[in-house]
C-alpha cells in the first residue's frame, strides 16, 4: 500500500517502516517527506459470547492516518473495526482457534488486516485489489 500511494503522489517512499513509538524517527521523517501514513493495530484478540460463553469472537480494530508535513495536519483518517462473525467465519471454541499454534486465530487476524488495508486503500484513493466485507467509520473522509 505504501508504494501504490507514494506513485499515486508521486513522493518517495522510506526506505524502512518508521516505529510510530520512535518520536526521533517520525520527527526526520517529517523533515524528509512530504507525506507520512501512521498505521497502528490499536487492539486484537477473542471474546466469548454473551449468550455462548463456548464459543469466540475473533476482535481486530486498527487506525490509518495520512499526515501532509507541509499543511502539518492529517489529510485522512480511518479507523476500521473487523469481527469474525460478521464478516462470516462463524464462531469458534477456544480450542479451534488456539489448536496448530493457533493457526485459526492467526488466520482470522490476516482476514482482518487485509480487510482493513482495503478499506485504508479506499481513504487514500488507491485502487482496492479484494471486495471489502465490513463497513468502518471514516473519521476524516
Amino acid at each position: 500500500m505504501a508504494a501504490e500511494l507514494a506513485q499515486s503522489r508521486s513522493t518517495r517512499l522510506a526506505d524502512v517502516a518508521i516505529p510510530p513509538e520512535d518520536k526521533a524517527a517520525v520527527v526526520q521523517a517529517q523533515q524528509a517527506y512530504s507525506h507520512v501514513v501512521f498505521v497502528d493495530t490499536l487492539y486484537w484478540g477473542f471474546m466469548y459470547f454473551a449468550t455462548d460463553w463456548a464459543h469466540y469472537n475473533v476482535l481486530y480494530t486498527a487506525r490509518m492516518r495520512l499526515f501532509d508535513n507541509a499543511e502539518n495536519k492529517n489529510v485522512a483518517l480511518k479507523t476500521c473495526s473487523w469481527e469474525s462473525e460478521k464478516a462470516g467465519s462463524g464462531r469458534y471454541t477456544r480450542g479451534e482457534l488456539l489448536a496448530n499454534n493457533a493457526q485459526q486465530l492467526k488466520a482470522e487476524l490476516a482476514k482482518a488486516a487485509e480487510t482493513c488495508a482495503d478499506e485504508f486503500r479506499g481513504v487514500l484513493a488507491l485502487p482496492r485489489p479484494t471486495q471489502v466485507t465490513q463497513n468502518s467509520s471514516d473519521i476524516i473522509p
